[in-house]
């Protein structure tokens, strides 16, 4: 624990964590949920880049609600967030249709309609980026360190 100027403590670590159905129609709800919490903590973590994490979650629950389930089917993604002084963690979990990232090229931007920002906004605004299928989850984790 650091002591803050009144003598409080302040906790080293901050975590959150978000269950919900993986639906574009619950975009907002997540940006909304997400953008309150870096935004607090960007002010304890001297960090100021709040937006940029919230729109990388924002990009990987657009990811999950567009392409992990059929139609009709309502999955469900966690996202959770830890930050420290170092780092931030951010874990995407859901039980989905298993993709490999590392297999979507890179956008082209003369062809706008073409897919694949969500994936390529996430890997280049992030220090690692890693995915992996662990039994019938998939399972996605974005560092950025401080």
């Amino acid at each position: 624990m650091v002591k803050s100027s009144n003598s409080c403590p302040i906790p080293e670590e901050a975590h959150i964590s978000l269950t919900i159905t993986a639906h574009l129609r619950f975009q907002s709800l997540v940006d909304e949920f997400f953008r309150n919490f870096f935004t607090r903590i960007a002010s304890t973590q001297n960090d100021g880049l709040p937006g940029l994490y919230q729109l990388v979650v924002s990009e990987a629950y657009t990811n999950v609600a567009r392409h992990a389930y059929p139609e009709g089917v309502d999955g469900h993604v966690t996202i959770s967030a830890t930050v420290t002084t170092e780092k931030i963690v951010l874990t995407v979990t859901d039980e989905g249709a298993g993709f490999d990232p590392f297999t979507i090229p890179d956008p082209d931007p003369t062809n706008p309609g073409e897919g694949g920002y969500e994936v390529y906004i996430m890997r280049q605004s992030m220090d690692a980026f890693s995915y992996e299928r662990n039994g019938a989850c998939n399972v996605t984790k974005l560092i950025k360190n401080l």
